[in-house]
């Protein structure tokens, strides 16, 4: 069975239906699920109202707010014990044709790692010898990238993301903005205590628990990656601060507790 899994912060709920529309249109899932939280820890006033959604896709409401992780750790647990295939990716992208079924028959293929379209290492050295490290092509010598930003500048087209993968191998830190694909088994139930130093970095708690599992995260060469919606600009945790504390910092915060707590990436 595979499934696709996110979840939505309220702000973000008028500018859903885009991506969810680019998700339908995939055609390579059995099940849609929106997980939406009873009530949100960071928008306390939210009056418990859903989003309008199109046919096909199913709202989950749970009653504990994970933060971003609640894109992918209830569906994780409501699936746990089952031969399923876990799609978690972001509320503001507009997928690509072809995006979910190319992850998808990637893991399948690899059922003991989990799949990213992108991420990155924290320690330079490869996790073992004959494990080769994933690798961003510079934007320089990216073709691709260069021909979207002509587009972006002399057509209108939004502005290419990101880099793309052009050495498939292995990462520390999965990206889950721009699709991952698990197993329910990869994640316990330690996944689901997710301490103050990284609640709003999921990317960062849910790759530690991946590592502390023994699961790898592997990266393949060149996976497309979703351009944003205008739901992008709504509450991103990309500009988010706390206690005078931006995103750089916070993402380093919780590297070196989940360093401490599992010893996993090397040395805090």
């Amino acid at each position: 069975m595979r499934i696709i899994s996110l979840s939505i912060i309220p702000p973000r709920f008028p500018f859903l239906k885009a991506s969810l529309e680019t998700l339908l249109a995939q055609r390579a899932a059995d099940e849609i699920r929106l997980y939406i939280p009873r009530k949100y820890r960071r928008f306390p006033d939210y009056d418990g109202s859903l989003p309008e959604v199109p046919k096909g896709v199913i709202i989950c409401q749970i009653d504990e707010d994970y933060g971003p992780a609640t894109k992918v750790l209830p569906a994780s647990r409501d699936f746990r014990g089952q031969d399923v295939q876990i799609l978690f990716c972001d509320d503001d992208g507009l997928f690509p044709p072809g995006w979910a079924k190319r992850l998808f028959d990637i893991q399948a293929k690899r059922k003991s790692q989990a799949i990213a379209t992108l991420g990155r290492r924290v320690t330079k050295d490869a996790p073992k010898p004959g494990w080769p490290c994933a690798r961003q092509i510079l934007h320089k010598h990216d073709l691709q990238y260069r021909f979207g930003r002509f587009l972006e500048k002399n057509v209108g087209f939004d502005k290419p993301l990101f880099r793309p993968i052009i050495i498939p191998g292995y990462v520390d830190i999965l990206f889950g903005v721009c699709g991952v694909v698990v197993r329910p088994e990869f994640f316990d139930d330690e996944a689901f205590n997710i301490p103050d130093e990284a609640w709003f970095v999921d990317d960062f708690w849910l790759s530690a628990q991946l590592a502390r599992n023994g699961v790898r995260i592997y990266c393949p060469w060149r996976l497309p990656c979703p351009r944003s919606s205008e739901a992008g600009a709504q509450e991103a945790l990309l500009d988010l601060e706390l206690a005078g504390a931006g995103r750089q910092a916070l993402n380093q915060k919780a590297t070196v507790f989940c360093q401490k707590k599992y010893g996993i990436w090397g040395e805090a």
